[in-house]
């Protein structure tokens, strides 16, 4: 399958929070999610350097790249 070659990661501490808080009994608690920032016009805001990563693996997969190719060229393990 199209992951199998990733290494599993551990559970991302950050989120696991959702776990706790909604397994938490008490009543009186404050809410400690994650949420998307969203503007006037309800768009959701991207960092501009997603935005460029995202066009630069864009343009290497038309160029017929792979995503390894790419991370290496980039210096980027593909494992964390």
């Amino acid at each position: 399958m199209l992951f199998d070659t990733f290494e599993r990661q551990p559970a991302d501490e950050l989120l696991s929070l959702i776990g706790l808080y909604a397994a938490y009994p008490r009543l009186t608690k404050i809410y400690v999610g994650v949420d998307v920032y969203r503007d006037a016009k309800d768009t959701t805001q991207v960092m501009s350097a997603i935005n460029a990563t995202e066009a630069r693996l864009l343009e290497g997969r038309r160029r017929d790249d792979s995503i390894s190719e790419l991370c290496r060229k980039e210096g980027i393990s593909r494992h964390g």
